[in-house]
């Protein structure tokens, strides 16, 4: 499928962070300021529609891509306020097996989680049908997706999900047999691989060691390609938690021109010496929030490409932070 731009091609991934916990990702492909592709990597409405309050600046009316990655209160809460945009062109991925355990999951999560089971039951021929994928495994999503500019210079968008959710159901199967009824909600976190016209995204939502390591070791060509050279972006996984920490040591070869983490205050990340980590294999690292933060502002960040001529932009709203100012005052609390 081509889509044809008449102006600069931009891709734009805003990551929106929440104080005290809480965190989407937002990414657009624009022709100049135009969004003609958009993609939603989990939904956190749960204190503030932000989420809803960036489509309007956008103009956004419709989502192409929602990937809701794991049943946790903080990625997964008011899903059902984006009925408006989500339609037959909208693609929604999900974790296999996750609706098994909806009485294990907080109140909101459910709710959301019965609102796109809700969307999984209409007629094929209702226009608010989107496509739904439960991910497993290695799956592609999108590819054969072109956009095309005046010269007939193509990017291509594809994504892949790679997540070891066969692996937890068969686990979690096994434990209910026995009479164990206990759910990791970070269990069934979905990684999204990300590449538009070479410009690689890696959204790694709250994998854990486990999960990246089955992961990691099962990856198809796309994977290990995208896995071979340096990473553009990267959401460092589970806010930068030391559970987490395995997939530093995959990408710290190649290194990172941006890495970003949310904040999840209640269990005191980001980790600093990880982050520290990260920081010094990438060009540029940020967080959506600050150490000390009296008022509980939430920040976020954009990352912005021009894909036309080539140049890159980092902006930080709000209490975003670079890595050093975070640090200081790390070492201003000590």
């Amino acid at each position: 499928m081509n889509i044809y731009i008449i102006g600069d091609l931009y891709l734009r991934v805003y990551t929106l962070g929440f104080d005290p916990k809480g965190e989407s990702i937002l990414f657009t492909i624009c022709d100049d300021n135009k969004v003609i592709y958009s993609g939603l990597i989990d939904c956190y409405m749960d204190t503030s529609d932000k989420i809803l309050t960036l489509f309007d600046e956008l103009n956004i009316d419709s989502l192409n891509y929602l990937c809701i990655t794991h049943p946790d209160s903080d990625h997964c809460v008011g899903v059902e306020k984006l009925k408006k945009y989500i339609s037959n062109i909208t693609k929604v991925v999900i974790p296999n097996g996750v609706f098994e355990y909806l009485d294990n999951y907080d109140d909101n999560v459910k709710k959301s989680l019965l609102y796109i089971q809700s969307l999984i039951k209409l007629n094929r021929n209702n226009k608010l049908k989107p496509i739904i994928y439960d991910a497993c495994d290695n799956k592609t999503i999108i590819d054969g997706l072109y956009f095309v500019d005046t010269c007939g210079r193509k990017s291509e968008l594809q994504i892949m999900t790679i997540s070891p959710s066969t692996n937890v159901i068969e686990k979690y199967t096994i434990k209910r047999k026995n009479g164990i009824e206990i759910v990791e909600n970070n269990d069934f976190s979905i990684i999204n691989l990300i590449e538009f016209d070479n410009i690689k995204l890696l959204l790694a939502s709250d994998s854990e060691n486990t999960l990246i390591n089955d992961s990691i070791n099962n990856l198809t060509k796309f994977g290990l390609d995208f896995f071979s050279s340096k990473i553009d972006y990267i959401k460092i996984p589970h806010h930068t938690s030391k559970s987490s920490s395995l997939l530093y040591d995959v990408v710290r070869e190649n290194g990172v021109n941006l890495s970003v983490t949310t904040i999840f205050r209640n269990h005191e990340l980001p980790n600093l010496k990880l982050l520290e980590k990260y920081n010094n294999i990438s060009d540029l690292c940020c967080c959506t929030g600050k150490k000390n933060n009296a008022d509980k502002q939430s920040g976020s960040i954009l990352y912005e490409i021009n894909i036309t001529n080539r140049y890159r932009i980092v902006k930080l709203t709000e209490d975003a932070s670079m890595f050093k100012e975070y640090v200081r005052e790390e070492e201003a609390t000590n």
